[in-house]
């Protein structure tokens, strides 16, 4: 590997990721002063679960950006795979941003509702409830591929499977609680993170039942949405 396109992928690697971040905390904070009848819905079990896998994500981070290479954490991967990587995750990050510009303060850390909270079903949620994750996963995959590096990918990725899986089907049931029937129908008719590889849900799935789980967003995650 050449020491020139490592130091750059992880200077690139820097200034992206808290671009985006500093985007979604930009667009979440555009709202000024406490919206009518907020209400904190987070999952205690998501807060709990989650700690390990951001803890192991800042290590992979921390131990990647170090300048001492860990000959068992490199992929080995071609420049040409690396610089595409590297392509992959600008344009991710471009689609995370108007996911951002879409749901505005709905984008939010935590999950919340309040009182004139308006379901995002345009742009980025036309046909995916959950466009934030599922860029999310899509750019830690990149991560690895430019980083050359499997574990600072893998412990991203990790996280968001992780989220996928506790995080999204509590979130849905509180949408499905806010907005009732108008999100049941939105997820009739969108897929849960990604555009392709899958269908709309379908009546006899979990969340489009009455009392059901499911997840979608609610945007003050630039509708009203969470992500």
């Amino acid at each position: 590997m050449s020491d020139g396109i490592d130091a750059f992928m992880r200077g690139a690697f820097v200034v992206e990721f808290l671009g985006v971040l500093l985007a979604r905390g930009l667009f979440a904070g555009l709202q000024l002063g406490e919206p009518k009848g907020r209400q904190w819905r987070e999952s205690p079990i998501y807060l709990l679960g989650v700690i390990p896998f951001v803890a192991g994500l800042v290590f992979a981070t921390s131990d990647y950006l170090s300048s001492t290479e860990r000959p068992w954490t490199v992929l080995g991967l071609a420049d040409a795979v690396r610089w595409t990587g590297f392509a992959a995750s600008l344009a991710i990050s471009a689609f995370l941003i108007w996911v951002f510009a879409t749901i505005g303060t709905a984008g939010a850390k935590h999950i919340v509702t309040f009182d004139d909270m308006k379901l995002a079903t345009s742009g980025p949620y036309a046909r995916v409830r959950h466009p934030m994750y599922g860029g999310f996963f899509l750019w830690g995959i990149t991560f690895s591929l430019f980083a050359d590096n499997w574990v600072v990918g893998g412990s991203w990725a990790a996280m968001m499977v992780f989220i996928a899986v506790v995080r999204v089907p509590h979130e849905e049931r509180v949408l499905v609680e806010h907005f009732g029937d108008d999100y049941r129908q939105y997820m009739r008719r969108t897929n849960r993170f990604l555009p392709f590889g899958g269908s709309a849900d379908r009546e006899s799935q979990p969340g489009l039942e009455r009392d059901d789980d499911q997840e979608g967003r609610v945007i003050p995650d630039g509708g009203q949405h969470s992500a």
